[in-house]
Formats: C-alpha cells, structure tokens, sequence
C-alpha cells in the first residue's frame, strides 16, 4: 500500500471521528469542516508525514468530544420521593419503582400514587410532584442549545423552582391539555382539577404565560395572558385564560412546598415578590419553617406557629394572644438577627388580624428601628401606612409613610401601593 493509499485511508478515519460534529448547528460544523480540509494530511498537500496525521486526527478527536459533550441534552434526574412513585418506560410496560438519582429520558413518565411526592432537578428548575400526579417528559434541552425542557401534566399539581445561574435563562414549558404555562426563571405552581380538568396557575416570583389551547368559537378573553407574582389564573374547557386575580392565603400556603425546593430556607414569610405582598402579609400570612429544622428551639418555634394557624382557622383571639404571647417571649429569649424581622412581620400582621392595630404598628416600627438596612422595611412601612389609612382613618400618618416609601424605596413593590395610596387621600 503506497503513501497516498495511507494518507487517504487515515483522512477518511480523522473525517469519521467527527460524526458527532454532524450533530452541531450548521455554522459550527462548517467552521469545523473547513478547519479539518486545511490541516497537513488531511486535504490534498503533497507530501506525506505521520506527524502531519496524527495531529490533525488528535485534534479531531478533542475537537468532536467537546462538541458532542455540549450537545448532549442534561437529562433531569429524581433526587428525592416518598411514598410509591414509579416512572414508565415506553408504552404498554407496568412502570419501575423509581430510586433516588434515576435519569429520565425523553417520552418517560413519571407518577405518583396516593401521598408520594417526588422531586425532580430539570436544569436550572427544582420540581415537586406533588400527590396523585403524573407528568410525562417531552423534551431535553441541551448544554449549548436554546430548546426548552418541556413536560407534559397529565394529571396532579407540579411545583418549580428556579434555581438562578449565570448565563442565559433556558425557556422552561408544561403543558396541559387545556393549556401552555411557558416561563423564564420563576417560581410557580400548576394544578389540574380533578374531573373537569380545569388548569390552575399560580405564581409567587417572576412572570408565567399562560396560553389557551382549547378555545371554543366566540369565547371572550385573550389567548395569552402574562401572570406576575402573587397572580393566578384559571384556563377552563373551550375557554380562555380567565382574568388575573390575586391568590388567596390559602392558595399562597398550598405553595409554601416551593421554599423547600433546592434553597436552604429556613424561615419565610409565604408571601409573593409582587406589589400586593404587603396586603398579603395583612391578610394573616402563613410562616414556613423547614422540615429539617430539628433543634428543641426550632420544634417550639413550629409548634407556636401551628397553634396560630389553628387559631386563625377557629377564629379563636383568645388562642391568638396565647400564642403571639410565646412567640414574642421565643424570639426575645433566642434573638436571630437572619430570620427576626420576619418573625416581627409576622407577629404584627397577626396583631392586626385580631384588630389591635396599635399592636401590630408597635411590631412593625421595632424591626425598622432595630434593621433598618433590611429590604424588609418597605413591607413593614406600607403595613403601617395601610393600616393608618384604612383601619385607623389617621390620614395625615398614612400620608407620611407613603410618602416615606417612595422617597426611600422607589424601586420597592411597595411603591405601587404607595402611589396608590397618596392618590386615595388626595384632598
């Protein structure tokens, strides 16, 4: 076999070593090809040499692994479940007990039954399947790639959480029969209702849009509507997405799960980022504490908030002051400078609740006194103003925090309410 015979031969193995190239966008592979004909060895130059091939097939070699490492769709993977979970493979099989950190892959199913829940990381989103769900995977997204993940919701309510990184924001899409939840880095919640299937959509950070997908002729509504946080939404057969509406607690505390997906939270108010968090906070908001919290001071600190969640269901003041009472002798006892303005902003709403509005403003100016840095204190400022403007009928006052909010935190979500507010008491 003479030199060109070899020199041809070795050509053809360094040009099939990047196959995998054939799987990258057009303009990298042609920069690739183009590279590759004008390597020594590689194209047509006279003369022979076996460190003129084995360069160029060397580098052929890193070149394609790198280009096929990056192509490769990251494929979620389960991190965590309790209860009876099971994912399918393909159609027709009887499924297999999922483990912890099991891959899926696309067109896999993956189902709850009874209380089991699941947990899931899809790229820079944390999941919480949620009881009696099932969720299918329709699409990977790869490490270079813009494609979104996407997932089909078959039944049961799904949480995600976005996990923030550095670089571009991959597009993340779920999908009902009813609708199209599509996001860019947010935390969110969507529910099927049992029967009808109607599609729930709630958001506490972030914006969500939500498209219709079954629209009946001459049904009224837009097609697409954009959800901000705080908002929900609910997307009926033959319907549009229904008008954006603030959440309940109830349904803000239904997503207290998300403050336990992929964060290191231990103490939150369940409140959303948006304008209306501090009337959220008003409307007696809910304190989560982390399952994982198992100091005797953590266990007391749970047990004092359930009691005050229990008073708020049996409408009990006599429960309430009981435990607010504790509460307040807790954080005096063990003082933590991370989480006690969150347990002051808890307490004054609680205050408020059972309308001891001196209380509940007493509460609030003692963590803006005691932190004032703290982004908090917008919240705290517009619970007083708010509180002065509509339980007190103290005009002047309500003026003076507003006023406060929007020279001190313009850029705040309070400062929509404040506007709000100062155009309320316009003389």
């Amino acid at each position: 076999m003479g030199d060109n015979d070899i020199q041809v031969r070795v050509s053809g193995i360094i040009k099939g070593l990047a196959d995998p190239c054939r799987e990258a966008p057009e303009d990298v592979k042609k920069a690739f090809y183009s590279a590759l004909e004008g390597l020594p060895g590689t194209g047509t130059a006279s003369g022979f040499s076996w460190s003129f091939v084995l360069v160029p097939a060397i580098a052929a070699i890193l070149i394609c692994a790198a280009v096929y490492f990056f192509l490769q769709p990251k494929k979620p993977v389960v991190t965590n479940f309790s209860g009876t979970v099971k994912v399918f493979r393909g159609d027709g099989n009887s499924g297999e007990f999922v483990t912890k950190d099991l891959k899926l892959n696309k067109g896999d199913v993956v189902k709850t039954f009874g209380d089991g829940s699941a947990d899931i990381i899809s790229g820079e989103y944390h999941l919480r399947l949620k009881a009696s769900t099932e969720v299918r995977l329709d699409a990977l997204s790869g490490s270079i790639t813009d494609s979104p993940v996407e997932y089909t919701l078959k039944a049961g309510d799904i949480l995600a959480y976005y996990k923030k990184v550095i670089g571009n924001v991959k597009e993340f899409h779920i999908e009902t029969a009813l609708a199209a939840v599509s996001v860019l880095g947010t935390d969110f919640m969507v529910g099927l209702s049992p029967g009808t299937g109607d599609t729930w959509v709630g958001v506490m950070n972030g914006l969500v849009k939500v498209t219709g997908k079954d629209i009946a002729r001459g049904a009224t509504g837009q097609n697409d509507i954009l959800l901000k946080p705080g908002e929900k939404t609910v997307v009926g057969k033959g319907k549009a997405p229904g008008t954006p509406e603030k959440m309940l607690g109830e349904e803000l505390m239904s997503m207290s799960e998300l403050y336990g997906l992929g964060k290191k939270t231990k103490v939150a108010l369940i409140i959303s980022s948006g304008e209306g968090r501090t009337r959220e906070l008003l409307a007696s908001t809910s304190l989560y504490i982390t399952d994982k919290a198992d100091s005797k001071l953590s266990r007391e600190m749970k047990g004092i908030v359930a009691d005050l969640n229990k008073a708020l269901k049996e409408r009990s003041k006599e429960k309430y002051m009981e435990n607010i009472d504790k509460f307040e002798k807790l954080i005096m006892r063990a003082p933590n400078p991370e989480y006690e303005f969150q347990f002051l902003l808890f307490i004054g709403a609680y205050y408020s609740h059972i309308s001891d509005y001196e209380g509940a403003i007493r509460t609030f100016r003692k963590g803006i006194d005691k932190y004032p840095g703290s982004s908090l204190v917008s919240i705290a400022r517009c619970a007083i103003g708010l509180i002065y403007e509509e339980k007190m009928a103290r005009r002047d006052e309500a003026i003076a925090e507003y006023k406060s909010i929007l020279e001190q935190y313009p850029g705040s979500p309070e400062a929509y309410e404040a506007s709000n507010g100062l155009e309320r008491l316009k003389e």
